[in-house]
């Protein structure tokens, strides 16, 4: 069983590093700069390497050497491939959708270089031909993000027709300034937003960044995700110029929102359950974790949900060293056979306290070769001791009884006169 790997950043982490790659771009105009520094934020946010390759795989795959190919592709064109590390416990996939973002802004400014493999081709930097902002829009097209940009002094925002346009409104107002955007924040987000401007303004922040309600064309409101960064000044050191990026993630909060509701309703009905509720995972090549586990693990191994989410080995590290074998070889022919995995064992927790636990749970096959456990951990020590006192009774009795019958028998033959 491998450790096993760090899970995938939230979809706004990884809006936030192409965004911050973009932004970079639009400050810098150095596609190259842009790229490394996306590159390197990547790493930091997943915890292992990333590198790219020139060749282009045709769709998300794993290699022979176990590392993850994701291909990058613009205007029709083979651009390489951002390779991962091995070891990752999703599908590729599901890998492929959730960094996405990253994945276009890659591409985008491999493409905007003219050159990803260093060869030198003037035409693939005139196939991307416009303005830094059309590169961003074109980056983030389809994932329900535009680009704006606003001339501080005159309070004109740029490309606000597209925000608009989201929102369901036919058409921007005519002057199309910052106070007509502030006119859609929901009131009691306004004053944080602000706010959230003046932090970077003053230097106390890199971004400007903020989650906001917006009024839609049909009365609802809309959760923005707004990011960007002043990218000129004044002489007199004065905001000139700021661009961004704004995201609408009213879906996203509304699904994590009843996934926390049902989360939540999990927690308390599990709280309820003498032992603990479990859901866990294998995936092909012995990678585990647990996708979710009650609280009630913390009384029965002495480790808490927390950890065993990071770090499923924990839960083995607990286990008695002479039957951590013998637990892994049940879930391996439980994995292979896909039959119901039951087994007790032993575990000692944090505070030294030694318990005999007893797990059951059943299987079920998914995609790529990955296996989910739907199951329940039990303390059984008390159990088994009443069992084996009560095995002792049974002993003793039966001992005893036999002990009477012996000298009943005895003391018959006694009294009773031999015969010739």
């Amino acid at each position: 069983m491998s450790p096993p790997a760090t899970p995938l950043p939230t979809p706004e982490a990884v809006l936030a590093l192409a965004h911050a790659a973009l932004l970079d771009q639009l400050d810098r105009d150095d596609p190259a700069h842009a790229r490394r520094q996306l590159l390197v934020r990547l790493e930091q946010t997943l915890g292992e390497p990333v590198h790219l390759e020139p060749a282009t795989v045709a769709r998300a795959a794993v290699a022979d050497d176990g590392r993850l190919w994701l291909p990058l592709r613009r205007l029709d064109r083979d651009l390489g491939s951002l390779v991962l590390g091995p070891g990752r416990a999703e599908p590729p996939v599901a890998v492929a959708q959730a960094l996405w973002p990253v994945t276009e802004a890659l591409a985008a400014l491999l493409l905007r270089e003219g050159d990803p493999s260093g060869q030198g081709d003037g035409d693939a930097g005139q196939a991307f031909s416009g303005s830094r902002t059309q590169l961003l829009r074109a980056a983030l097209r389809g994932a329900g993000t535009f680009v704006w940009e606003w001339h501080v002094p005159s309070d004109r925002l740029g490309d606000i027709g597209e925000g608009f346009a989201q929102l369901g409104y036919a058409a921007a107002p005519e002057r199309r300034t910052q106070d007509d955007w502030n006119a859609l924040i929901h009131p009691d987000d306004r004053e944080a937003n602000h706010e959230a401007y003046l932090r970077h303004a003053r230097g106390e922040s890199a971004f400007y960044e903020h989650v906001y309600r917006a009024k839609a064309a049909d009365g609802q409101w809309r959760w923005q995700h707004e990011r960007g960064r002043i990218v000129e000044w004044t002489p007199e050191g004065e905001p000139l110029r700021m661009v961004g990026t704004q995201v609408d993630v009213t879906e996203r909060r509304r699904t994590d929102a009843l996934a926390s509701e049902a989360t939540a309703r999990l927690g308390k009905i599990a709280a309820h359950v003498p032992g603990a509720l479990f859901q866990f995972e294998w995936l092909d090549g012995g990678v585990a974790s647990f996708s979710y586990i009650s609280e009630r693990c913390t009384a029965l191994l002495g480790v808490t949900p927390e950890q065993l989410r990071l770090d499923a080995l924990a839960m083995l590290r607990r286990v008695h060293p002479d039957q951590r074998s013998q637990v892994l070889a049940s879930m391996e022919h439980s994995a292979r056979t896909l039959a119901p995995w039951a087994f007790e064992f032993d575990v000692r927790r944090r505070d030294g306290v030694d318990r005999r636990i007893r797990g059951a749970a059943t299987p079920q096959a998914e995609a790529a070769g990955r296996v989910l456990w739907h199951g329940y951990l039990d303390d059984v020590t008390e159990a088994r001791a009443l069992a084996h006192a009560e095995q002792n009774r049974r002993l003793a009795e039966t001992a005893n009884r036999t002990k009477t019958e012996f000298l009943s028998r005895m003391s018959h033959e006694l009294r009773t006169p031999l015969t010739a």
